[in-house]
């Protein structure tokens, strides 16, 4: 399961403004521009920063990510009162219902201050989760640049956080919020604070790719190593297929089931999560199973797919599945078909969201619709479409499209 990205913020979408806007690659005016966006294009607002024109906005817009101001948007009042009104139960740690009855409000931060090129640097590291290489970045700003900012301190805590590195992650956002009490900061560090109350793994072993942090009291040095060879096989198996990009070892947490339930927060029926790091339940005993491995690379595709930009969930689902081993039966298929033909489905762009809100019913037909879209589209298509899709995401609101049509037909 991919949970709401941390960068994401409470919204109802804004929209372009009437006149139209330039995306551009920063907060001023002679940033370069990137596109050239119409009246009314939908935006999804990952962060607000202050630029030298003011409150600016990093979104992403038409298949590509940049700066608009926030004279070139409407819609943002409703999208701050909604922010300013986020409760708990809206945080990253208990995402927004499902859209199905899929609410369009996400959860996530507000992050004030100003935004230096090396910030800038570490942001766009964060936003294709290289966490350590935006912690280098973020640390030599605070060293360099002044350690009073607190929007440097709050994503400091997060690449630490996604970082695996706890400790760093609450001080900083410590020291942010001593700075400017920000609400979205501190629903993080109460999160931390719950998550390591409860994460029992303070055993480490590292692999060719994978950094792996398990409870030694409950899997044997022998069956940690095993889970590290099947950690690296899964990864380079997905790579082979999907190019996962960068070059950071990913962190990967197991812990027993009651473990991982305490310490992540995902919905009841959840068994493993990305977050920057993969967060795994063991299903068995501590022993490398079938199903473990299932659980491993259905993460690891959430992994590269987070490496390579910014997909909707539903894509983003139906691959992890598809690229796990996971095939739809005769009846599930049949159930999707139905249920789209009679309303009870909406669009998949509707499913672009977080999904952890969602009951196990809802969840078990959002994960069946997302894979047989992704069984259409290779089976429509071919396999290649989906490696082409991966590379320019701007397609993938066409190809949705196509796919409703082809599932009702």
């Amino acid at each position: 399961m991919i949970p709401l990205p941390l960068l994401a913020l409470l919204a109802a979408p804004p929209q372009v403004g009437p006149g139209g806007a330039v995306l551009r690659e920063g907060c001023d005016q002679s940033s370069a521009g990137i596109a050239q966006l119409a009246p009314g294009t939908g935006v999804s607002i990952r962060f607000s920063m202050n630029g030298e024109l003011g409150v600016c906005y990093k979104v992403q817009a038409a298949g590509r990510q940049g700066y608009l101001s926030a004279a070139d948007l409407g819609g943002l009042d409703g999208f701050e009162q909604g922010r300013r009104s986020a409760s708990p139960a809206d945080s990253p740690s208990a995402p927004a219902a499902p859209r199905a009855a899929v609410r369009p409000a996400e959860a996530g931060i507000r992050l004030n201050g100003l935004a230096s090129s090396t910030v800038r640097e570490a942001m766009d590291l964060l936003d294709h989760h290289q966490p350590k290489q935006a912690l280098r970045r973020l640390e030599w700003s605070l060293a360099n640049e002044g350690r009073l900012n607190p929007l440097t301190l709050a994503l400091a805590g997060l690449a630490a956080y996604q970082s695996d590195e706890l400790a760093r992650a609450a001080q900083y956002w410590r020291e942010s919020l001593q700075i400017e009490n920000n609400p979205s900061v501190a629903r993080l560090l109460d999160r931390l604070t719950r998550e390591s109350a409860a994460d029992s793994g303070a055993n480490v072993e590292h692999g060719e790719r994978f950094r792996l942090r398990f409870d030694g009291g409950q899997i044997p040095a022998h069956i940690a190593s095993a889970m590290l060879q099947a950690l690296d096989a899964e990864y380079q198996r997905i790579d082979g297929q999907l190019g996962c990009g960068g070059n950071e070892s990913i962190t990967a947490i197991v812990l027993s089931r009651d473990a991982y339930k305490a310490s992540s927060g995902g919905a009841e029926w959840s068994a493993a999560q990305y977050d920057g790091r993969i967060r795994v339940g063991m299903p068995d005993a501590a022993v490398v199973s079938p199903e473990l491995r299932r659980r491993f690379a259905h993460e690891i595709v959430h992994a590269c797919l987070a490496r390579r930009g910014s997909f909707p969930s539903w894509f983003h689902e139906g691959l992890a599945q598809r690229y796990s081993g996971d095939r739809l039966t005769d009846g599930q298929k049949a159930e999707v078909r139905s249920a789209l033909r009679d309303g009870r489905l909406p669009g998949l762009s509707a499913l672009s969201g977080p999904w952890s809100g969602m009951s196990a019913a809802q969840a078990r037909l959002a994960y069946d619709y997302a894979l047989a879209a992704v069984e259409t589209l290779a089976g429509d298509e071919g396999e290649d479409r989906i490696r082409d899709l991966i590379r320019n995401p701007a397609s993938l609101t066409a190809a949705a499209a196509r796919i409703v049509e082809s599932l009702k037909r």
